[in-house]
């Protein structure tokens, strides 16, 4: 019995492969390239509807048993890899600080914590990205156009074929090896705009335990989150 097409998100680009993504919500994007017809993004997902519908249950029950951030005393929010303890107080300015070994947090600000929180994240992902990207380029030779902080949920890192680079907030919440990793796939991709051989080998000169880190993303990307 064949199985439904899933309900999917389509993002056209200049792209020359399909991809599916599915988020950690369960929620499935396709990506295409501009001119391909429906009919065959609509084969392409057919043939693999039962490996989308097997992920996405397992993401939703994965979903179900990770524990929620309550944003009270007592709380913890994942910080390169660390653990960091969070206090409420009376009343501070900025609402939300970080000291080095825990965060305060406003009592009045509670109310909007998880926008408080992202809002650091994105401030501080850009410097301490920007600052790994110019490292590693400046260090094996590497030319890119522009860093951009999104909030994908799954998509850790991106290069258009403009070289221009995007990485996900939720990425410092990764130990900094894992997020250095992801910084050094994105940089490869200036070189090769494809995952083939030569990719890969200059990914692993660089550094060569990267296949520790995808293991890393795959088995707790899950976790890298303020729900």
């Amino acid at each position: 019995m064949t199985s439904p097409l899933p309900d999917y998100r389509l993002v056209r680009s200049r792209r020359r492969t399909l991809a599916l993504v599915i988020d950690t919500d369960g929620t499935l994007t396709v990506r295409a390239p501009l001119k391909l017809a429906n009919s065959a993004i609509q084969e392409f997902l057919a043939q693999k509807a039962d490996w989308v519908l097997r992920t996405q249950s397992k993401l939703k029950a994965r979903a179900a048993q990770r524990p929620s951030h309550t944003f009270e005393t007592g709380d913890s929010f994942l910080w390169l890899g660390q653990f960091i303890p969070l206090t409420l107080v009376p009343a501070q300015r900025p609402a939300l600080q970080f000291d080095g070994l825990r965060f305060t947090l406003s009592q009045k600000a509670q109310v909007n914590a998880k926008t408080y929180f992202e809002a650091w994240y994105k401030e501080q992902a850009r410097g301490y990205l920007q600052s790994r990207l110019d490292h590693f380029a400046r260090l094996h030779h590497f030319s890119y156009r522009g860093l951009r902080i999104t909030s994908a949920r799954t998509r850790w890192g991106s290069c258009n074929s403009k070289n221009e680079l995007a990485f996900a907030w939720r990425l410092l919440m990764a130990p900094p090896e894992v997020v250095d990793y992801v910084v050094v796939h994105e940089l490869a991709h200036t070189v090769h705009h494809n995952h083939g051989p030569k990719f890969w080998k200059l990914v692993g000169d660089i550094l060569p335990d990267c296949k520790v880190h995808v293991r890393w993303l795959k088995e707790h990307g899950n976790k890298l989150h303020l729900e």
